[in-house]
C-alpha cells in the first residue's frame, strides 16, 4: 500500500492537472515542514477537489493554486479565472461538482492559540 498524499505530493497533483490539459499555476510560501502528515492530506485532498470540480465545469479557464503557510496555520486557495457564470439549475442539482464557482480558501490552523501555559500562584 502506497503513503497518503501530502503537502509534498500537491506540486505533483499540478502537474498531473496540466498534463491533462487544464492550465494550472501554484504558488508557494512559508515552510511545508510546519504542516502535520493530516493536515498535508487535507491541503491535498482539497486541492484535488478543486481542481477536479474546475476540469469538469470550467475546462476553458486557467487555475491558480495559492499555498501559504505560517506557524499559526496553513492557507490554501484555488481559484479559477474563468468569468463568473449563472449555474444551470439542473446542473446544479444533478450533484456533480459545483458549476459556477470560482474559488475555495481554506485554512487551517497549525497551533492552539487556546492552550495557555498555566502557573500555579505560590
Amino acid at each position: 500500500m502506497a503513503p497518503e498524499p501530502g503537502i509534498a505530493d500537491i506540486p505533483e497533483l499540478i502537474n498531473d492537472f496540466v498534463q491533462a490539459g487544464l492550465p494550472v499555476t501554484l504558488g508557494t510560501d512559508g515552510e511545508p515542514g510546519l504542516v502535520s502528515a493530516a493536515v498535508g492530506l487535507a491541503l491535498y485532498r482539497i486541492t484535488q477537489e478543486s481542481l477536479a470540480n474546475i476540469a469538469k465545469h470550467a475546462p476553458a479557464s486557467k487555475a491558480q493554486v495559492d499555498l501559504a503557510i505560517s506557524p499559526a496555520a496553513a492557507v490554501l486557495r484555488v481559484v479559477n479565472d474563468l468569468p463568473v457564470r449563472v449555474p444551470d439549475v439542473a446542473q446544479a442539482r444533478d450533484g456533480r461538482g459545483l458549476p459556477g464557482m470560482r474559488s475555495v480558501r481554506a485554512e487551517i490552523p497549525l497551533s492552539d492559540s487556546s492552550q495557555r501555559s498555566w502557573r500555579c500562584p505560590r
